[in-house]
């Protein structure tokens, strides 16, 4: 629950309503993620990754610059507090939050897929709401409590940032959009206050960690998880395509001997079957006359023996149909037995195809969950810096 939880969340960081757009005019290249992409795309199988929820879960250590200025930043006091008039640094940075891949898996109870840009967090000077923007003090919240116990940050960092008041007093967030490039989402300006520059130097890489390790990590390994299913839907029907293959040579082969014998002579070996049958029964009924008449003592001998002649006569004739219908019926035989195994081909190429047509929808959605898994990650820190400088305020 807290993986899909936190997918909602960090969906979040896509496309962001702002109620003021501030164009940037940043060199494109500076615009790129400064993290090497996750796992292999492997176009020959896609299968293979060296992607691991380890890794995921433990990625590259963030190269942080602090800045220092002697210049001091002047900030508007929001309210006459006593506690606020002691804060006397402030840290400011900046993140890139990128628009998301759409995660096209449905959960186990048919849920609509969930998209990238559910909502968007506003900032905390902001009087802009919709049915889909969320607070600062909510967001960071929510974020907070699916960061895992163990490890950094700190106890006291984790405190100061699940205060709901410390958002728009302690710390300001400004959402900022760019225009010359909107596909890449925006930038979220964090600037964070506190008594030193020691101490707002470490809310703001808290900050970063709260953000990797309660939002990115959480819906990276929930996104990762469905990919050894799929991988093993695609290796289940890459059996039966292998499977099927060797069927169908196996098959194919048994049919070289039957080439001569293709279906379309079914039909004119049935009517020949059927006038031999004629033949035949006719045939023996002459026979059978023959005998009749033979069997009594009135015949005289010359009259006999042309009775006997044409008995021979008809039991010669009879042998010959009888010969030419075995014969008809081990043709049809093979025709049939031809017929069976081109059906078997056929049945066997369909499940080769459909199979086939399934391994390309698994790869494409095994490509769709690598390029969500590395669009979720950690969220690009502008220029490496967080900067550090003296506090002024101003009424």
């Amino acid at each position: 629950m807290r993986f899909l939880f936190s997918l909602a969340l960090l969906s979040m960081l896509g496309t962001c309503h702002v109620p003021s757009l501030l164009a940037q005019g940043r060199d494109p290249k500076d615009l790129q993620p400064n993290t090497a992409p996750l796992g292999v795309i492997n176009d020959i199988d896609v299968t293979v990754t060296d992607l691991t929820a380890e890794k995921i879960s433990n990625p590259p250590k963030r190269e942080i610059r602090i800045e220092r200025l002697d210049e001091p930043l002047k900030s508007k006091l929001p309210k006459a507090d006593p506690k606020l008039f002691e804060q006397k640094f402030a840290a400011t940075l900046r993140v890139r939050i990128r628009n998301r891949e759409k995660i096209i898996a449905q959960d186990e109870n048919g849920r609509p897929p969930l998209l990238a840009n559910l909502g968007s967090v506003t900032g905390t000077g902001s009087n802009y709401t919709n049915s889909y923007s969320i607070s600062a003090a909510e967001f960071f919240t929510k974020v907070i409590a699916a960061v895992p116990t163990a490890g950094s940050p700190a106890k006291e960092e984790r405190e100061f940032f699940f205060d709901p008041q410390v958002y728009g007093e302690m710390l300001v967030l400004t959402v900022l959009a760019d225009q010359t490039l909107p596909s890449l989402g925006g930038q979220w300006q964090f600037t964070i206050f506190g008594t030193t520059p020691e101490l707002v130097e470490k809310r703001a890489t808290a900050l970063l960690e709260i953000l990797d390790r309660g939002g990115s990590q959480p819906v990276q390994l929930a996104i990762f998880e469905q990919r050894e299913s799929l991988c093993t839907q695609i290796r289940n029907h890459q059996k039966m395509v292998e499977d099927a293959n060797r069927a169908v040579n196996s098959l194919q082969e048994l049919s070289k001997g039957y080439a001569d014998f293709t279906p379309d002579m079914l039909s004119n070996l049935r009517v020949q079957q059927l006038q031999l049958e004629v033949d035949l029964a006719g045939v023996k009924a002459r026979i059978a006359t023959c005998d009749r008449l033979l069997a009594g003592n009135a015949l005289k001998a010359e009259r006999r023996g042309q009775l006997e002649d044409l008995k021979v006569a008809a039991e010669i004739e009879f042998a010959g149909y009888e010969a030419r219908l075995m014969k008809s019926n081990e043709f049809i035989a093979k025709v049939k037995a031809n017929v069976d195994l081109l059906g078997k081909v056929k049945a066997l190429e369909s499940v080769q195809s459909l199979s086939g047509d399934k391994i390309r929808q698994l790869e494409s959605h095994i490509r769709s969950v690598d390029a969500a898994v590395r669009s979720f990650g950690p969220l690009p820190l502008v220029d490496n810096k967080i900067t550090v400088q003296p506090l002024e305020w101003e009424k």
